[in-house]
């Protein structure tokens, strides 16, 4: 049965198929994947939430009548799906369920009360040890971001029964399986300081690539009123608001840790910080505006000849800069595409480049989608190429954003260039994505030319000869 390919099934199917049907087809082909609908976009994110705990719900009622119970949400655009993935090993009661799921589902007339029982699914979650944790999380997430005009009594007695709530964390689901508590929120956890960080972030991190998640000590000093942390390879601003919201939600539960004596752990990329205070760690997910500006690099290296050697490796001047000159339109979005596959922060199965360079795009050259992540569901990325032979630096201008981040429901925008960066355009992208609460990325030439570096076979693939390498010695 490993290699048997499972039946896909659809509430219309099953509809059709009744009771006997179905019962037939799974005594012949007992592996099927069951095609659950979801919402793939709204307005409140409480919409979201109730769409999780409907998921939920199939799938807590069908895992019993199962040896094997799997589910993998798909994004679709303008369609998602939960698939669940079952070895059905009780013909009879799974089929008399999933009909009775699917036609109350389907909105059929049927004698039985789908939302009373998500319902009391609801007020039973924390009590129950569920099979699918990480819908359970995605239900919790998005209900706290929800709007409670009209229901204020539900979230307050949400915080009376679960204090961290307040500010923004609950215990995941995961923690029963996990066999320690794991309390999460959508940008930060904290943890027991004793357990295995590396096999805890690979698996729910959202990152494939160790680069991302894997954890390496850090130092830190002050620059000013903010505290940097720095490894061999980057350098950011710590988080200190995520890392107090994070302590504060510690001290709910009787702890007392202090922010002001610890370690820091970092993950190669800049992508995972950890604090560790006492028994607890603090992890935070850092997005790329808390990375420290090449310029203020530059500084510190100005100021400190003690980290000049830390700080040349990762601010200082490039020995080499690619010939962007041989490549055109079509192979820099190429080159880019590889890029956004390579990079470890998107399933590779939803990455879809956008016809050629002048197709008709709407201004969405590559479009992906992030992956999962304990606290936090996947979100959509529009990816905006920019090539250019002028040594000018791309403006706003030329950039479209707020019509493209509008039409295509993009959770977050980024603009990939050969050029350098122009403050307009900086500043253009993050007061529209700051606005509409969206994360933005850049990647100018200063950020692909060392990830090409690291990346030699990219490398060769696009600037195969060696002519096409311009080598300058430093500023």
């Amino acid at each position: 049965m490993a290699d048997m390919e499972p039946k896909h099934l659809s509430f219309d199917e099953i509809t059709e198929l009744g009771e006997t049907g179905l019962r037939k087809l799974l005594n012949k082909t007992p592996l099927v994947c069951l095609e659950v609908p979801m919402l793939a976009s709204a307005q409140d994110p409480y919409d979201y939430a109730i769409d999780n705990l409907q998921v939920l719900f199939v799938g807590e009622t069908l895992a019993p009548f199962t040896t094997k119970a799997v589910c993998r949400k798909r994004f679709e655009p303008p369609e998602a799906y939960a698939d669940f993935e079952m070895c059905v090993s009780n013909v009879g009661e799974w089929a008399e369920w999933v009909v009775m799921i699917a036609r109350a589902m389907r909105d059929c007339e049927y004698d039985f009360d789908f939302h009373g029982s998500c319902t009391e699914l609801e007020e039973e979650i924390f009590d129950r040890d569920l099979r699918f944790p990480e819908l359970a999380d995605d239900y919790l997430a998005n209900c706290l971001h929800g709007c409670f005009e009209d229901d204020p009594e539900f979230l307050e007695s949400l915080y009376k029964r679960f204090p961290p709530l307040r500010e923004g964390f609950w215990r995941s689901f995961f923690s029963h399986r996990l066999g320690y508590d794991l309390y999460v929120s959508e940008y930060a956890w904290f943890v027991p300081s004793n357990i295995d960080f590396d096999a805890l972030l690979r698996e729910h991190s959202g990152y494939s690539k160790p680069s991302l998640y894997s954890l390496k000590p850090a130092s830190c000093f002050r620059h000013g009123k903010k505290i940097i942390v720095s490894n061999d390879t980057t350098m950011l601003y710590a988080p200190e608001d995520w890392l107090q919201g994070a302590i504060s939600c510690a001290r709910l539960l009787g702890h007392r840790e202090n922010q002001t004596t610890g370690s820091y752990q970092l993950s190669e990329a800049g992508t995972v910080l950890a604090y560790t205070s006492g028994k607890f760690t603090f992890i935070v997910f850092c997005d790329d505006h808390f990375k420290v500006e090449a310029e203020t690099g530059r500084e510190l290296l100005k100021l400190s000849e003690a980290f000049s050697t830390k700080l040349r490796r990762i601010f200082g001047p490039l020995e080499a800069r690619c010939n962007w000159g041989v490549l055109n339109d079509e192979a820099f979005e190429e080159l880019c595409y590889d890029v956004v596959r390579r990079s470890g922060r998107f399933d590779n199965e939803t990455i879809r480049k956008m016809g050629t360079s002048r197709s008709r795009d709407g201004g969405r050259d590559i479009q992906a989608m992030t992956l999962p992540r304990l606290g936090q569901a996947p979100k959509k990325w529009i990816i905006q190429c920019k090539f250019t032979q002028s040594e000018k630096s791309l403006g706003g201008s030329k950039v479209t954003v707020a019509d493209v981040v509008e039409q295509f429901g993009a959770d977050g925008f980024c603009v990939m260039t050969n050029s350098l960066i122009d403050a307009t355009l900086y500043d253009k992208v993050e007061a529209i994505t700051g606005k509409r609460e969206i994360e933005c990325q850049f990647w100018s030439r200063l950020e692909l030319e060392p990830f090409l570096q690291e990346n030699p076979d990219l490398f060769r693939k696009y600037f195969p000869d060696k002519g096409n390498i311009i080598v300058k010695g430093p500023k």
